[in-house]
């Protein structure tokens, strides 16, 4: 994040080309190489280099063929590079780079297809294929593909996470302590669920009441549908007068043999949404072991932006 903060040589990409601002005051862009790349999820659609030579303290516009795309959200990036190796970088050391966001990302289609529903005591089963959901009076407590479970612990609201090096500053863990607790004291008040006529969707609500002073009451629904398409609506009742709520998110436990994912969003690096303009929209693959930032003082960590999808995969990459 610092080094794209300070980068001297400002690229603003668009679907025409690329516009290259230098910032520096003696030296010219001879020493540079700048590649382009357009691409589509995993797929590159075309990439390219050239050479630009913009004098200190001026700005030119560098035309680009970007190639065709197919609809949906295109990355356009261009990159700055040295040339050779020098004092303080080796060759072909990235100085600085831009990118552009066209079109949008595309969720995964619905199927018009029939679900199958299995009413049972105070529970539902959903099944689709390969895909089969189970909801009970506690939550959603089974996620299966192919035969295969992959839930654990289903999800439930949580409020609290750790606390950053920044929050200890002002004792953050201290004022907001009491969400906390709510994340443990919670009771599950209400669940109803409602099935489409045509059995094309089936939406499960459940109702949660939070042990604060005023009450809290937050909504968790889930709308299945065909070819096994879970969509999470989630709702927070606000009260007045409590304090800073430090999350607002699920908490659920998969599969251990689930360690590795990929994903399409910022990255390679953990960022934030106030300190992720130094990491790059792409595709990247990591392990949950190494998802871990080894900070000095353990706080939370490994969050990711503008993520479009995220897979996970055990062993058998599957």
């Amino acid at each position: 994040e610092v080094k794209y903060q300070y980068q001297d040589i400002i690229l603003k990409v668009d679907e025409s080309g690329v516009s290259i601002r230098s910032k520096r005051l003696f030296k010219d862009t001879s020493d540079l190489i700048f590649k382009y790349q357009a691409t589509q999820g995993k797929e590159v659609i075309r990439e390219g280099a050239f050479e630009a030579i913009v004098k200190p303290q001026e700005e030119i516009h560098v035309p680009i063929d970007f190639g065709t795309f197919h609809p949906g959200e295109v990355i356009l990036t261009v990159s700055a590079h040295l040339k050779e190796q020098c004092l303080w970088a080796d060759q072909g050391f990235e100085v600085a780079f831009g990118q552009c966001v066209l079109g949008r990302y595309n969720d995964m289609p619905y199927v018009e297809e029939p679900l199958v529903v299995i009413p049972g005591d105070g529970d539902l089963g959903v099944k689709c294929q390969d895909f089969e959901v189970l909801f009970s009076q506690e939550g959603l407590s089974s996620l299966k593909y192919r035969n295969k479970e992959y839930m654990i612990r289903g999800p439930r609201p949580v409020f609290m996470r750790a606390t950053t090096d920044n929050e200890r500053g002002y004792a953050h863990h201290f004022t907001s302590n009491v969400w906390n607790g709510a994340s443990n004291a919670q009771a599950l008040t209400n669940m109803n669920y409602h099935i489409a006529e045509d059995l094309h969707e089936v939406s499960i609500t459940y109702e949660y009441t939070v042990l604060l002073q005023p009450r809290v009451r937050v909504e968790l629904t889930y709308y299945v549908r065909s070819p096994g398409i879970v969509r999470v609506k989630y709702h927070y009742y606000g009260q007045p007068h409590l304090p800073e709520v430090p999350l607002f998110g699920t908490l659920f436990t998969l599969s251990h043999k689930l360690d590795h994912f990929s994903y399409l969003g910022r990255g390679p690096h953990e960022n934030y949404v106030d300190r992720k303009k130094g990491s790059r929209i792409g595709f990247f693959e990591s392990t949950v072991k190494d998802n871990l930032t080894p900070y000095l003082k353990p706080q939370a960590c490994g969050n990711r932006t503008d993520v479009r999808e995220v897979t996970l995969l055990d062993h058998d990459e599957e």
